[in-house]
């Protein structure tokens, strides 16, 4: 019973940790976001923000299926 308690609380720190992470990539993605509104603006080419956009969203959608949530939509 021990073993089993001590695993459970290792994955809640897992996940949390996870979570954490996905957190930092979602304020990642809405920097990127800026950036690319700003880009557009100015005229500034916006291509590599866009790669860096979808990377972003590629971690996210990868560490949603670690965790074991669902994921909206596939990024390609």
């Amino acid at each position: 019973m021990k073993k089993w308690r001590c695993y459970w609380l290792i994955m809640v720190f897992v996940k949390g940790l996870l979570i954490a992470e996905e957190n930092e990539l979602v304020e990642t993605l809405l920097k990127i976001l800026e950036q690319i509104e700003s880009a557009k603006i100015s005229g500034a080419d916006t291509t590599q923000l866009h790669e860096e956009l979808f990377n972003t969203l590629e971690q996210i959608r990868i560490l949603r299926k670690t965790i074991g949530m669902k994921t909206v939509g596939n990024v390609q």
